[in-house]
């Protein structure tokens, strides 16, 4: 039969083994199916959620895409009336100097004619 130093032996590799008490209190703490099933529908509902998420981000995306090519256009327009701007600035300042060039003609002529030239 058993002597002490099996019972002893025994009582060590069952030692480390839980208990009903611990047993039960494990069972209260974990999951039931129910309560997988909540869980379940909740992942569901997150990804569903998803799919609506990734939807908008797409259209969002789209959005910024034609906002670029928005943006760019109107960059491209300012750049040439600029150039615009810039091209009438030299045409005004190339005709101040010639309308003064002229004027002084003028007075030239004028002195040299013998006429009265007042502006």
């Amino acid at each position: 039969m058993f002597t002490d130093t099996d019972i002893k032996k025994l009582k060590g590799l069952l030692a480390p083994l839980a208990t009903k008490k611990e047993l039960v209190r494990l069972h209260e703490t974990l999951a039931t199916k129910k309560d997988l099933l909540g869980v379940t529908s909740d992942v569901l509902d997150l990804k569903a959620d998803m799919t609506v998420l990734r939807s908008d981000m797409s259209e969002l995306k789209s959005d910024m895409k034609a906002l670029r090519e928005t943006v760019q256009e109107m960059a491209i327009t300012v750049d040439k009336f600029m150039k615009i701007a810039l091209d009438l600035k030299e045409e005004h300042a190339a005709i101040s100097v010639q309308l003064t060039r002229h004027e002084r003609w003028f007075k030239e002529i004028a002195k040299k004619t013998g006429i009265s030239f007042e502006i």
